[in-house]
């Protein structure tokens, strides 16, 4: 909730329906002020807890607590109609509201989370538990795309959840010019990683293939991350690897387009990982720019039948081989072939359908 979360898209587009008087968004406070504040339009941001918590697990895990009390001692005597639990930690909170209240529950997952590499022991133990304690009790399930709507599908037993897919808005824009920024000519091939340059995204592997490549071959990276240092170290080293600094997230298309192809090689590190959808896929494919994916099913689904042409799974063995052998061909074909990512309108329809039903059913079925 302080850049540009899906939460704030999804939000907007709820509170636009008129459904709802008011839609609150209730985080924690961290480094942002307590309060709340207006967004406009009948939304608002609403931080509650306690700044400035650090140190050992034991701390963090109290002053979760603290604000599970502060949520609820907030919100119990308000006439909610709807609340969302956007974590499995805020599971058990947004469920007893709903217990309290009478209203709707809804589970709305951004990630396959109780999966990821760092939920590991006890703790994820304990969000598997509150998973399968609570999930049938929610009336609305969403997922962010099908492979991972599938897996809680069968974990779990129920019904196939809403999918909310994170493709971005298609704006007006000025594509921009990289080959104008970097000096390059239109014979260069120019390849772009968007987002954060950190573990888990073969970024060691993507500057040793950029490192013995032609030079016509270049690879642009554009953002920020704890890898920057050394992505910045191989580009001075290299006259084909650059670095951009990060952009406003409605810039990173404009740029995208100014690339030919945008890399998305994700790390199998855990289930979440493979069946991930992340941000720089819906980015390169909004651009109608080609994405060299890892083997990730999500992506899978939106390339049909030309995924073949698109993937790769040894990324240190496998990529310096489609640098070379990538020609205008292969890129032609995704631009006749490819038909473009669907509307923000078309991907929330679904969920907003959904919503209208749980709306419509009888609230006291749900206390």
């Amino acid at each position: 909730m302080v850049l540009d979360s899906p939460l704030l898209r999804i939000s907007a587009t709820l509170q636009e329906t008129g459904y709802f008087s008011a839609t609150h968004l209730v985080g924690i406070v961290g480094g942002q002020p307590p309060g709340e504040t207006a967004l406009g339009e009948g939304r608002y941001i609403t931080r509650l807890g306690q700044a400035g918590v650090s140190g050992s697990g034991l701390k963090r895990a109290q002053a979760r607590l603290t604000w599970f009390g502060h949520v609820y001692a907030r919100y119990r005597r308000h006439p909610v109609e709807m609340v969302t639990a956007h974590s499995v930690w805020t599971f058990p909170v947004a469920w007893a509201l709903a217990r309290r209240t009478g209203a709707a529950l809804v589970y709305g997952t951004q990630e396959l989370e109780t999966e990821t590499p760092t939920m590991t022991g006890v703790k994820q133990k304990v969000a598997r538990a509150i998973e399968r304690l609570l999930i049938k009790s929610a009336a609305l399930v969403t997922c962010v795309n099908s492979p991972i709507a599938a897996w809680y599908a069968q974990t779990y037993g129920i019904r196939m959840p809403v999918i909310i897919r994170n493709i971005p808005e298609a704006p007006v824009f000025d594509t921009v010019e990289l080959r104008e920024v970097l000096g390059l000519s239109d014979s260069d091939r120019i390849y772009i990683h968007t987002g954060r340059m950190t573990d888990g995204r073969h970024v060691e592997q993507i500057l040793a293939a950029f490192g013995d490549a032609p030079a016509s071959n270049h690879v642009v990276f554009l953002g920020s991350g704890e890898l920057m240092p050394l992505v910045k170290s191989a580009a001075a080293a290299n006259d084909n690897i650059h670095l951009l600094p990060a952009v406003a997230p409605e810039r990173v298309v404009p740029h995208v387009a100014g690339a030919d192809v945008s890399l998305c090689l994700i790390e199998p590190k855990a289930l979440s990982y493979r069946l991930a959808a992340p941000n720089k896929l819906f980015e390169g494919l909004r651009a109608m720019r080609p994405v060299l994916c890892t083997d990730l099913p999500a992506a899978a689904d939106l390339f049909g039948e030309l995924w073949p042409e698109w993937h790769i799974t040894d990324v240190p063995r496998e990529l310096p081989t489609f640098i070379a052998a990538l020609d205008d061909a292969r890129l032609q074909r995704f631009a006749d072939r490819f038909p473009g990512l669907p509307s923000w309108e078309e991907e929330i329809a679904p969920f907003l359908a959904a919503v209208a039903a749980v709306l419509t059913d009888d609230p006291g079925a749900r206390r």
